[in-house]
């Protein structure tokens, strides 16, 4: 019986990923290279401090991760402090069908937490959660299963009750090595490896569908 309903943020609760691509497109100029959509695709759903790991390494890059990061952090977070958010369409249904349905949720997201709590507030959705678990509080980043078992447990739910939505290649490979349910949510234009999901769908509409038939 499906107990726990766990959301990635970016590309499922609201529609950020081609935002952050833009945001990081002109961070990688100004330290001195650029990524291919197929590279950049790869570090979707990861966290910031890898993505930049990964890349110091590659391009043998000058700056420290920290100095990368707090240059990141800078811009992003100016842009989303005056953006107007809106949730992904059939967002605030889905949660409020769920929190009638008495599931538990949670948000299980790469992101810093000082972006999760600040997105989710200004999208006005976060007392529907019970959990939020980010980014930085977990070792490993997705596709390791830590955020999605940390999620469970802060739900106090085990992981086999729970279904993931997830719109990366890294978040779906996270929520089955959790052994969860894992929707995959094809948000954007197809980029990412979603074939790993036990459902594949196009809009929340579908997911809530396909939760439904879990329970």
């Amino acid at each position: 019986m499906i107990k726990g309903l766990i959301f990635d943020m970016d590309g499922v609760l609201i529609d950020s990923e081609p935002i952050y691509k833009q945001l990081n497109t002109e961070l990688f100029k100004k330290l001195g290279f650029t990524l291919s959509e197929e590279e950049y695709a790869q570090f979707v759903g990861t966290t910031d401090e890898k993505m930049l790991g990964d890349l110091k390494e590659r391009f043998s890059l000058d700056q420290s991760i920290g100095e990368m990061n707090t240059l990141r952090e800078k811009v992003h977070m100016a842009y989303f402090k005056e953006a107007d958010l809106v949730p992904m369409e059939g967002l605030i249904d889905l949660l409020k069908w769920a929190e009638k349905a008495g599931l538990k949720l949670a948000v299980a997201s790469s992101t810093d937490e000082r972006f999760v709590y600040l997105i989710l507030k200004k999208l006005d959705i976060l007392e529907f959660f019970e959990a939020v678990v980010c980014g930085n509080h977990i070792a490993r980043s997705k596709p390791a299963p830590d955020i999605f078992l940390e999620s469970a447990n802060k739900l106090s739910v085990k992981p086999e009750s729970c279904i993931v939505i997830e719109d990366s290649t890294n978040g779906v490979k996270a929520g089955k090595k959790a052994g969860m349910y894992v929707i995959g949510f094809q948000s954007d234009d197809g980029s990412q490896d979603l074939s790993d999901s036990d459902r594949r769908v196009k809009s929340l509409r579908e997911a809530k569908a396909q939760i439904e038939a879990c329970q």
